[in-house]
């Protein structure tokens, strides 16, 4: 087998005998034969096989072949495994037992069934080096860098170029991507020096979903080749459904923005993928890739559901972490359902006992409330009305088709709203920062992220955190209100040049990689700003930043209620330190 398997997958066809070939699953024990594997792109893999066992496959036929409507077992399905002619070990996915054949009168069963992938290895005594090298598709709207080719020809002899590549670099080490054809592209990793290569099943799904991200849309892998030293291992994988080169709306777009950036974001993509933060946020997306293909009614419900979904995992640790519910209200309100009062039907208690769960847990509402006031990735109630008025109808079964241009138009808009929400956590976690696309502003203009610089909690024993209440819940979403931001203190406002008090800070993580003498900026800065005052900085590479401000014992009252405001502007000082490094 000399021939380039990435040319193979590209051909759409494929064909191996199996001279020894076994068939293992746990109610028919180990059944052996020969056969051969076909594929073809349109049809997918089949097998035929021919081995012994007829007597055992007779029998389970008479034990029924399962209840409807539920889990086939484990030990019913089967695995062809064995030897190719070249001598390469292959084996099946698992697959459900059908597609056999016997005779009363035979010994052997006939095999023609499918399966959804198969995977060969095989050991060389000679170096081959290390390497992965996957198939994906469908391509990116655009490539950032040239190819230039030439042809040596004393007659017909020319030379050209066209932009069909990019590349970036990871925790993984080097990840290219070059067009291979209208349809599909071809993934080389080349891993770090002196650094193992990453199990190849993971780093495909890293690659695949920070694909998936920087085009809005969910990315297929055909296959994969894995070269390890002395070992080979080639995989053709038919499970992932086709898509098309429907989109979402893309954090760069598609022209200037994303050409210039997507390679970075595409390396922090793909180590954020590898993370089980990530983990926790694929399901998400793809439930949203999987609508571009839909309804709009359908992209709509579903960007709602995963807008929510995200804002809670983000939460974790930008914040808030708690329900904004006074703990003693809360018992004063069980304290009283207690005491069974009178005047209301138990059916009603107990609807309103219910009601009890949604005080414990933090919701999208509380969660949207203090972003708003804290401008957390520079939220706004606009952003909350978008998610509202659209999520709202799509949980209380209201949806239905736009009555007229102008409700079209609106629904547009507000799912451009959502997709920006979507956007720009992702973005936000995966520690980005630079350039990206504002779907919540007319025109879609580039913007740069991030669009904040995190307050965190203020750390002062007098000074509630920022993640206490800042208004009673209403009962309905569309009502809720927000209060408006405070008036940002002047520093000739603070007394003495706050002389005595106590400033932390700690890095923000995606500034402190880009900028690693950030943090003796920020702090210089701060005491510039701030003299008389004990000023700490400290470079945590995490995915927030905090700020803390405590008054000294004694302080009046009306300065220690601001201590809030002050915070404020400490990190609006810091945040003027950024733009004046990063110029």
């Amino acid at each position: 087998m000399f021939e380039d398997w990435i040319e193979t997958l590209l051909g759409g066809t494929y064909e191996v005998g199996v001279p020894t070939l076994t068939v293992t699953g746990g109610e028919i024990g180990m059944l052996t034969g020969s056969g051969q594997i076909r594929w073809n792109a349109d049809a997918g893999i089949r097998i035929q096989a021919v081995t012994d066992g007829s007597g055992a496959i007779t029998n389970l036929l008479f034990g029924g072949s399962g209840t409807p409507g539920r889990l086939i077992p484990h030990s019913t399905y089967l695995t062809f495994s064995g030897r190719t002619q070249e001598d390469w070990e292959l084996i099946t996915d698992q697959m459900p037992r059908d597609g056999h054949s016997t005779h009363t009168n035979l010994p052997n069963v006939v095999w023609d069934l499918g399966t959804s992938g198969i995977t060969l290895r095989h050991e060389s005594s000679l170096p081959m080096g290390r390497s992965l090298r996957i198939l994906m598709g469908p391509l990116p709207p655009q490539w950032v860098r040239m190819t230039e080719t030439k042809v040596r020809n004393e007659v017909f002899g020319h030379s050209s170029s066209r932009r069909d590549w990019l590349t970036t670099t990871c925790s993984i080490g080097c990840v290219s991507a070059r067009q291979r054809s209208d349809d599909w592209f071809e993934v080389r990793v080349l891993p770090k020096e002196g650094e193992p290569l990453r199990e190849a099943f993971a780093v495909c799904t890293a690659v695949t979903r920070a694909f998936g991200f920087v085009l809005g849309r969910r990315c297929v892998i055909r296959g994969h080749e894995e070269i390890n030293e002395t070992q080979e291992a080639r995989r053709l994988d038919t499970r992932s459904p086709k898509t098309t080169r429907n989109t979402l709306l893309q954090p760069l777009g598609w022209q200037l923005e994303f050409m210039q950036n997507v390679e970075r974001l595409l390396g922090l993509a793909i180590d954020f993928f590898l993370t089980e933060l990530g983990e926790h946020v694929v399901p998400y997306l793809y439930l949203c890739w999987d609508t571009a293909d839909n309804s709009h009614l359908t992209q709509l419900a579903m960007s709602s559901i995963c807008a929510e979904g995200l804002l809670r995992v983000a939460a974790e640790t930008t914040g808030p972490t708690q329900p904004q519910v006074d703990p003693a209200d809360l018992a004063a309100f069980q304290a009283w359902m207690r005491t069974s009062p009178s005047g209301f039907s138990q059916q009603f208690l107990n609807r309103l006992n219910g009601l009890t769960g949604m005080f414990r847990n933090l919701s999208a509402n509380e969660i949207f409330r203090d972003w708003i006031s804290r401008g957390i990735l520079g939220v706004t109630k606009e952003d909350f009305n978008a998610w509202s008025d659209t999520r709202n109808p799509s949980a209380h079964g209201r949806l239905t088709t736009a009555g007229s241009q102008d409700e079209l138009q609106t629904r547009i808009l507000r799912h451009a709203r959502i997709q920006n929400l979507l956007n720009k956590i992702l973005l936000q976690l995966m520690g980005y920062t630079g350039v990206y696309i504002d779907y919540a502003q007319p025109g879609y203009p580039p913007a740069e992220f991030p669009v904040f610089t995190p307050l965190a909690d203020v750390a002062a024993d007098e000074a509630p955190p920022l993640s206490q209440p800042v208004s009673s819940a209403p009962s309905q979403p569309e009502e809720l209100e927000f209060p408006a931001p405070p008036v940002q203190l002047q520093a000739g406002e603070l007394p003495d040049l706050l002389a005595g008090w106590e400033l932390r800070y700690q890095i923000y993580g995606p500034y402190h990689q880009a900028f690693p003498n950030w943090a003796q900026l920020v702090e210089a800065a701060l005491r510039a700003q701030f003299p008389g005052a004990t000023v700490t900085v400290e470079a945590v590479a995490g995915l927030s930043a905090s700020a803390a401000v405590i008054a000294p014992e004694g302080t009046p009252e009306l300065q220690v209620v601001r201590v809030r405001e002050i915070a404020r502007l400490v990190e609006n000082v810091v945040a003027q330190r950024v733009v004046q490094g990063t110029e």
